[in-house]
């Protein structure tokens, strides 16, 4: 217990030596201590291990999780931990359905076992895990049922705004900005008060980005720095370093301040390659996902954009198993974004865009469209009607994101008179000009 409460208070140093003396406790305590007693003991001192390995040595060790799961009575008051720790274990190791099942039994044992902690722990990582993957329809379910599990009552708790972090998040995503900003204040001033500062960390950059695409620029710029500030914590973990640094570069790049954007990035790759031998052995491809996609768009804003094109299809080619849904979405957007560099207005342009957008449009994706700016609105709205109606695109869903991405074509046109006098070229015209400068002799 002492572990347990070290281990929770960061004093990282301290834990596993008091797992030790327990251990050699149970090899001299008294005669009367049942077989039970002792493998439920060595089954307790198996979870905590599990989670220090987590802190410690970045990712999920299998074995510990795998020990306490043979070790442990089904009532223990920590097998939940227990099966959230296997459903961690399982998600590194790229078994998805084997994640999925461990997590549901982790939320199920410990709501039975009244353990909230865990409970909000396991709803979340779950809703997490899934928006993650990019199945956002899935992490909007996982919220309800975390939701109507806990009950009205105890989702006000402070424990419980892990959850409402899944809906905040959720709302930043679909393009609600306001209803997101006000909800991550509520889950960032409550799970503060839990002093775990790894708790608080991607509420913070889903906050900055919300304050960011809002137009307050400065709010995000002060949140991204007191997120910054509290990644000196111990319990803070490197990838979590990782992720901060990557998003802050983006909002830098989006500022126009692409020195300090480079400097950010670096101190992510710096981080990464702290975390390289534990990340390759990771079949969960969104650890990468956070610099592979910011040097990218790094690349895009310095004017590289072959540059870019080439990492982005070299980024996907490394993941091993499935590309998850989010990840073929933002490949899918910054390539569309390198070759309208390389090649404006190039059917391959819109084609791809147009893959992509059928993708995203069944979860409600927004933001990753819109956070690029209006140069995505402007692709969007050359896209032929032809290619949206093959893959089942709707006008209002892409209206939806071009108005999101701040691009005003009519106001465009007004600005330079004579481009309203030039017609748009069709697809067709479109298809002979990719062909002719693929070397195709301009010929009926």
């Amino acid at each position: 217990y002492y572990a347990w409460a070290l281990l929770a208070a960061g004093q990282i140093d301290q834990v596993e030596d008091n797992l030790l003396a327990a251990e050699a406790g149970l090899e001299t305590t008294r005669h009367d201590v049942t077989e039970r007693e002792r493998r439920t003991v060595h089954g307790e001192i198996a979870v905590v291990r599990g989670m220090l390995s987590m802190i410690v040595e970045q990712k999920p060790a299998f074995e510990f999780p795998a020990k306490a799961s043979e070790l442990l009575p089904a009532d223990n008051w920590l097998i939940g931990l227990n099966q959230f720790n296997l459903g961690f274990a399982h998600l590194w190791r790229g078994d998805i359905e084997q994640a999925d099942t461990a997590l549901h039994a982790a939320i199920e044992s410990s709501l039975k076992a009244n353990n909230l902690y865990v409970a909000a722990l396991s709803i979340t990582m779950h809703g997490m895990f899934h928006g993650y993957w990019g199945e956002l329809n899935e992490a909007e379910i996982m919220y309800k049922r975390g939701v109507a599990s806990l009950g009205q009552e105890r989702m006000k708790l402070p424990i419980a705004y892990l959850i409402q972090y899944v809906k905040a998040e959720l709302d930043r995503e679909r393009g609600d900005l306001q209803a997101a900003r006000d909800l991550l204040e509520k889950v960032i001033e409550n799970l503060t008060r839990l002093e775990n500062p790894e708790l608080v960390v991607e509420p913070h950059i889903s906050l900055a980005r919300a304050c960011f695409s809002l137009g307050d620029h400065k709010g995000a710029f002060q949140v991204m720095d007191t997120i910054d500030a509290i990644c000196d914590s111990p319990l803070v973990m490197t990838w979590s370093r990782v992720q901060v640094n990557s998003h802050y570069a983006r909002l830098l790049m989006r500022a126009g301040e692409l020195d300090r954007a480079g400097w950010r990035l670096n101190l992510a790759l710096h981080s990464m390659e702290q975390i390289a031998h534990i990340i390759e052995s990771s079949y969960v491809p969104f650890y990468r996902d956070y610099t592979a996609f910011t040097e990218i768009r790094l690349k895009l804003a310095q004017g590289r954009a072959e540059e870019a094109r080439v990492m982005i299809d070299e980024h996907l080619k490394s993941i091993k198993g499935e590309v998850p849904r989010a990840t073929r979405i933002e490949a899918g957007i910054l390539r569309a974004l390198a070759l309208h560099v390389i090649e404006a207005h190039a059917h391959r342009v819109y084609r791809g865009m147009a893959e992509t957008l059928a993708i995203a449009q069944p979860h409600r994706y927004v933001r990753m469209f819109a956070d690029e700016g209006p140069v995505v609105g402007e692709i969007l709205h050359h896209i032929p009607k032809k290619l949206l109606d093959q893959h089942d695109i709707s006008a209002d869903y892409v209206g939806q994101l071009i108005e999101a991405s701040g691009y005003q074509p009519a106001s465009a046109q007004s600005a330079d008179p004579q481009a309203a006098l030039v017609e748009p070229l069709s697809e067709r015209e479109l298809e002979v000009l990719q062909l002719i400068g693929e070397g195709f002799p301009n010929q009926a």
